[in-house]
Formats: C-alpha cells, structure tokens, sequence
C-alpha cells in the first residue's frame, strides 16, 4: 500500500480507506469482478453519491481516490489493463482547502466545546442529536478537551488522539509526537501553554485517572468510549465539529481549519509571527532545498514555538472574552469543567 513519495501508507490512512471500501464502495461494486466493470458504472456509481445528498462534494472525491487506488492495483497486478477510474472520480468542483474560522464562529466553538453536560447525562461521541431535542446535546466531556486541545496547539486531529500519556513531559511543559506517528516522518515537540496543560488534565480527569506528573503512566489520553485497548477516533472530532457548526448557524468547517485559522492569525500584523515559525509550529516540513539542511539541522525552535503557541493562546483569549488579554497573561478564562 504505497503512498507516494517514495513512503507507505500510514496505518492510520489504510483504516481510513478501508472504511471508505467497506461503508460506500463494497456495497455497490464489491460483489463485481474487475473486468466487468465498465467506465459507464464508474460514472454511474459517482453520479449517485452526488445525488444521494448526504455527502459532501470533498468526501465523494475521496472515496473516488480510493476507488482509484483499488484499480490501479489491478492494473499494476495486471489483472487490467487499464484503469477504468482514471478521470471519473470527481464529477464535482470540491471545496478548496482555504476555510478557516472567524472570530465570532471561534468564539462560539469555545463556548459550545466548554458548555459541561447535564449532571447524570452520559453521551457516546459520535451518538446523533434526537429529533425531540429541543436544544443541541453539549459535546463529550472527551471529544471537547481533545478538541480545545488541538486548537490550542494547532496540531493534527490524528496526533491528537493518538497522544499516549509517556508523550508529554509536564515539568518541561512539552509534547513530543514521534516521527512513528506524525505527518512529516519526523518527531514534532510542541510546547504547551496553560491552558493546554489544564486541557490534559481534564483529560485525565474525564477518564477517572489519577494523573502522576512526575511519571506520567503508559496509556492514550483520550482513550475510545467503545474500544479497550484504543484510543478516541479522529472522526469523532471531525463530528463534533461538524455538528456544532450546523447547530451554531456557522460555515462547515473541520479539526484541520483550527491550524488554517491559527496560522493566518498568527502571521497577520496582529499576530506578528514569522511564517518560518509558524511552519514550525504546525510541523511543516522544510521544502525545496531547505530539505537537505533540514538533515543536518537539529535545532526545533522550541523557545520560538513556545512563544507563537503563548501569542496564540493570548489572540484566542481576546476572541473568546470579548476583551483585550494584557500582554503579560495569557490564560483563557477558565470554566467550571476546568481545573489548571
């Protein structure tokens, strides 16, 4: 299962297309062998994930990257002899990757993602709102920590929920991501603010852990609800999110617009940050033929990254309590589900 340059697939990115097989594709074409099937039922097949009304225009385009990838397998087995796919998977204009939130829609993400549930109430993650609701259920305890999270550090949803306890080193007051885990094939260590560090803790506290700071134990952070030896699925995430858009009346957008929204902030004369750090911060490889130095330079900017994460938190506090956070604090307003 390659996944270009020149590296495999992530675990992660097969599960990812092995449920996009199973839930869409597999149901329609899995009983078929491959040299039955014509460029006419590709066409077809793409046609009514369109008009099915379900699915939006990015997520058709990928399981047609999937479907892709299926039969160019075929090809390079040489059980085909060409791929029928090649072309047809994108028989819509898909949503450029340039959404990022506003200061109103961040705010009001904040305030959904610290509203605590109602005492006694126990809600699975990913569970649809009932039609009888009169008011949009609160997100998990879990699910929002992860994400309050992931906002502060601008990291990926994927990093996130695999984040196992031994990662983070509370007296230094980092987090180091190993190079098994992340995007970029090489260990990221993102600096933690405080709210950071209170988010962790919630964490902790959500899931009844007696949290050692001095030897913190072996284990996820954000364990799965439904699973004992996993952790928190990056779609929850994405769910949340999305459901809080739709109920919050604001644009869709998704766990990944937080770095989007976090990095043009920070770049802005606003935030006045370079966006050499910023790259840093979001875990960006070098290109070009900064790549080749990259090798050799083993200096991560840790103090510049802390301080763009402490001018990001301090932007994100100004949002959020509709007042200008002074230059020397950087904490956000705590809630009552909170505890630094």
């Amino acid at each position: 299962m390659h996944g270009g340059r020149n590296r495999p697939k992530r675990p992660s990115t097969i599960q990812v297309e092995r449920y996009r097989f199973s839930t869409q594709i597999s149901p329609e074409l899995g009983e078929r062998k491959f040299a039955d099937i014509t460029r006419s039922d590709i066409k077809q097949f793409m046609r009514t994930l369109v008009t099915r009304g379900d699915l939006s225009a990015d997520y058709i385009a990928s399981i047609g990257r999937t479907l892709s990838s299926v039969f160019a397998f075929a090809v390079h087995e040489e059980r085909l002899d060409a791929n029928p796919v090649f072309g047809l998977t994108k028989p819509l204009a898909t949503v450029s990757r340039e959404r990022m939130f506003d200061e109103d829609a961040l705010k009001k993400l904040w305030q959904a993602l610290a509203k605590p549930l109602p005492e006694g109430l126990k809600r699975h993650p990913q569970k649809p709102c009932t039609p009888e609701a009169k008011e949009w259920p609160p997100v998990d305890p879990l699910v929002s920590s992860a994400l309050r999270f992931a906002l502060l550090t601008l990291t990926r949803r994927q990093d996130v929920v695999g984040a196992d306890w031994s990662e983070f080193d509370f007296k230094a007051k980092t987090w180091t991501v190993p190079s098994a885990r992340h995007k970029s094939r090489k260990t990221h260590v993102v600096p933690l603010t405080g709210t950071a560090m209170a988010m962790l803790r919630k964490a902790a506290e959500v899931t009844g852990l007696e949290l050692d700071e001095e030897n913190p134990p072996n284990g996820f952070v954000w364990p799965s609800r439904t699973r004992d030896d996993g952790h928190l699925s990056d779609g929850a995430l994405t769910t949340a999110v999305r459901r809080l858009c739709e109920e919050l009346k604001i644009p869709h957008g998704s766990p990944h617009d937080f770095r989007r929204t976090g990095a043009t902030l920070l770049t802005s004369e606003r935030g006045g940050v370079r966006r050499f750090i910023v790259s840093k911060v979001l875990g960006h490889s070098a290109q070009e033929g900064a790549a080749v130095t990259e090798v050799y330079d083993r200096n991560d900017y840790l103090a510049e990254k802390r301080h763009a994460l402490e001018r990001w938190e301090a932007l994100l506090a100004e949002i959020v309590n509709e007042a200008k956070a002074p230059a020397n604090i950087f904490r956000l307003r705590r809630t009552a589900n909170d505890h630094a």
